[in-house]
This record gives structure tokens, sequence and C-alpha cells, in this order.
């Protein structure tokens, strides 16, 4: 059973999708959460009547389970960020194009428009670059 935890109320949607039980926004709130888990298990052992609920989780490791999301968050913003800092994404018909800077050949402007040429292929950026 998964209980999505995010400072994102936009992944709600896509953590149903993929089968969470439950949805908590940051910052957390320790009794909030019990009560998720709370009734996450209640849902589970109540559909598995012949199994045995283990002890309620503690509201300390909740809170180290907390701290733990949060590293997790701060690492995966370094690693996004650090990844794409030589690259441009362009939405180019619904599709996201990364490029790596190295690979950009020339761009051309007009107005809005940009068509920023790479490894033989146009790609089209719909906005400014603000």
């Amino acid at each position: 059973m998964i209980i999505f935890v995010t400072a994102f109320d936009r992944y709600a949607v896509k953590a149903f999708d993929v089968g969470a039980v439950d949805y908590v926004l940051k910052p957390l709130d320790a009794n909030r959460v019990a009560l998720k888990v709370e009734r996450a298990r209640s849902r589970k052992f109540k559909n598995n009547s012949d199994i045995s609920a283990p002890d309620d989780i503690s509201l300390e490791r909740i809170d180290e389970l907390s701290e733990h999301c949060e590293i997790l968050e701060k690492l995966s913003n370094r690693v996004r960020t650090r990844s794409m800092k030589d690259k441009l994404g362009i939405k180019d018909a619904g599709v996201l194009n990364v490029l790596a800077f190295a690979d950009i050949d020339w761009i051309d402007a007009a107005g809005d428009y940009m068509c920023v040429n790479a490894v033989g292929r146009t790609h089209i950026l719909r906005s400014t670059m603000k």
C-alpha cells in the first residue's frame, strides 16, 4: 500500500493512478500521517481478516521517515538541476525534447518563435525564453 507524500498537490491524480491509497501534503503533521497510516492499515486488514495487524507505527518513526523524505527530495532537486544545466528543454508538438547545448548548431528567432537547429533537426520553440 502506498501513501504518497509530497509538497506538490499537482501530483495527486497521478498518485491515485499508480495505486496510492492516500495522499499527504507537506509540511507533514505527525498526527495526520499517523491517521493516514492507520486508515491504510485498517483497509488492508479489513480485506485480509486472517492476518493480524502489526503494532502501531510510532510518531518518532513517522518524524524519521519525514526527514528521509525531505532529504530525498533535496537530492532529487540537485540531480535534476545538475542534469539540466547544460541542456535546453523545448516542447515541440506536445513532446519535450532535451537538447545538449553542444548539439545546437544555430538558432533563428522571429518575435516569440525560435527555431533551434540541432543534429540535423529543427525544433520550434513557441514562446520567449524569459
